[in-house]
């Protein structure tokens, strides 16, 4: 019989406090924690773009034929793009809360203009 790893149970406890605690002050964050359970802090696709730019560099992360053309991004040009699009509507004055409508065709533009503004929070 294998025994439990203690550590991950006691991190998974302290994680499920914390959410608890923190959604008690926040309904919008109780829902989301009722929603899913098993979200942790940095679960989210500004997380994921920022690891996958820190272990793949200059892995292709995604193409779009503009004119018959190929044109790659790279996950750290992705990853500066997004961020440097977030500079910009900072800039401007938009701020975490804001709304934003992001409108466009289904290009790589669009994706790092959606990813920007939540980069704001």
């Amino acid at each position: 019989m294998t025994q439990p790893d203690t550590d991950h149970t006691l991190k998974q406890d302290s994680t499920v406090v914390q959410q608890n605690q923190a959604a008690s002050a926040d309904p919008a964050h109780a829902e989301s924690v009722r929603l899913h359970p098993h979200w942790q802090e940095n679960d989210h696709l500004l997380q994921r773009l920022a690891d996958n730019a820190r272990q793949f560099p200059n892995q292709v992360a995604m193409r779009e034929r503009d004119h018959g053309v190929w044109q790659e991004y790279t996950w750290q040009e992705y990853l500066d793009t997004v961020l440097a699009f977030a500079a910009a509507l900072e800039a401007r004055g938009v701020g975490p809360h804001d709304i934003v409508l992001v409108i466009g065709d289904n290009r790589p533009a669009l994706y790092f203009s959606m990813l920007g503004a939540i980069a704001l929070r």
